[in-house]
């Protein structure tokens, strides 16, 4: 092990440098310590909306949501060691390796680089472009590192892991004029660092201890990914000739909004009761709908009445217009409230029952609670009834009481 820790991106010709937030969270000339204690190698999973993507053709602003996992194993890493900087104290294991630089075939490196296997082992993100993994086989730099940094307001998390290779061929080599081509190919994916509330690690000195996130900001730059190459044929001297960019070039810049030790779980909508009783005066019968899990994406469920002891048109009106979808928007979890207008009559009847069923969600969304049963309580009131029956006398039967007893006392004068 050296004294020292590599910055762990190499130095980009200025026509092609990586993104400068890389370059300020790179740490360099580090004092080495023992380092914690090492568990198995973690996999973290992820969301991310993308903020800009950059291609040959442009910029697009068009924000869409991707996910991917990435795994590390720091029993694997070259170095570790801990530094405060300006009030923020970081904790990290990295490691590099590989030529940033390959001239007629012998390795040129910008640094002395060791023969470390990546702290960052494996990854997978979705992208508009597909899905990219690490380069493999690597032949040239690979470097990877994974850092923990607490100042006095923020705790950040740093993963990230560069591979590239910049092949350089001349002939004659001392020819001032020479000629030569390049080519230079590289994958990035990092993410972090990004501000949070709350404790971001249950054990700030453990690089390996789960990660709970209170908040992970819906605004902040901290996701970078890269795939490039370029490459040129060169009659004027180095590195004064530019490079041509593949067609398939592209870099993303973009926002986290989910990562844990587990998938995010989809959407689930269902209803929170499965059953509602209402008074036949109730005028409505609500329902209430929750949305639990993510809230990535647009979601929506339909939702339809099933007749039972109840008859659609005489105990209960559905909506003219057909309008039985629910809809939630990006990051909304809202509960949403069907409500069905329930009919008074006058007939007393038994307690009268229909169905309202969840279907169709959308976006990967699943149903928690699909169905709920709505009973429709009668409150119309009996006759009285005779031999010391206690219901309440009719109108009628108090009208012909007060006729006799005005009879009776016409009589006895």
């Amino acid at each position: 092990m050296q004294n020292s820790v590599r910055t762990t991106f190499r130095s980009q010709p200025a026509r092609s440098s990586c993104p400068s937030f890389l370059a300020a969270t790179l740490l360099a000339a580090f004092a080495l310590t023992a380092g914690p204690a090492r568990a198995a190698p973690v996999t973290m999973y992820f969301t991310y909306d993308t903020l800009s993507v950059q291609t040959i053709s442009g910029t697009s602003t068009t924000p869409a949501t991707y996910s991917g996992w990435i795994t590390w194993d720091l029993s694997r890493a070259e170095s570790s060691g801990r530094t405060v900087e300006d009030g923020t104290e970081r904790i990290y294991a990295l490691s590099d390796s590989g030529c940033a630089k390959v001239v007629n075939g012998v390795c040129r490196p910008e640094r002395d680089y060791g023969s470390g296997t990546p702290v960052v082992t494996d990854y997978s993100v979705t992208t508009p472009f597909g899905t990219l993994r690490p380069m493999s086989p690597s032949d040239a730099w690979d470097t990877s590192q994974r850092t923990n940094s607490r100042g006095t307001v923020n705790e950040e998390f740093f993963v990230a892991r560069g591979q590239g290779i910049d092949r350089i061929t001349v002939t004659p080599i001392d020819d001032p004029n020479y000629r030569y081509t390049e080519l230079e190919v590289w994958r990035v994916l990092s993410l972090g660092p990004m501000a949070v509330t709350g404790n971001l690690f249950s054990d700030f000195t453990n690089l390996d201890a789960p990660i709970s996130l209170a908040m992970v900001s819906a605004t902040q730059d901290n996701v970078y990914i890269e795939d490039r190459r370029q490459a040129g044929n060169c009659t004027t001297p180095y590195p004064f000739c530019p490079l041509t960019l593949d067609p398939a070039w592209f870099s993303i810049r973009g926002s986290l909004r989910y990562l844990g030790l587990a998938p995010p779980v989809p959407s689930q909508l269902g209803f929170t009761t499965a059953s509602v009783t209402v008074s036949e005066s109730g005028g409505r019968a609500l329902l209430t709908v929750a949305r639990t899990g993510s809230t990535d994406g647009r979601v929506s469920a339909t939702w339809a009445v099933s007749a039972g002891t109840a008859t659609a048109g005489a105990d209960y009106s559905l909506d003219p217009e057909g309008n039985y979808t629910l809809d939630w928007a990006d990051r909304e979890s809202n509960t949403k409230t069907i409500s069905i207008p329930i009919f008074n009559d006058t007939t007393k009847e038994a307690l009268e029952t229909f169905t309202v069923t969840l279907s169709s969600p959308s976006s990967g969304a699943t149903l928690s609670s699909a169905q709920a049963t709505v009973t429709i309580a009668d409150d119309d009131r009996s006759g009285g009834g005779g031999g010391g029956g206690g219901g309440a006398i009719p109108p009628l039967s108090v009208l012909g009481l007060l006729l006799l007893a005005m009879r009776r006392l016409d009589s006895a004068y």
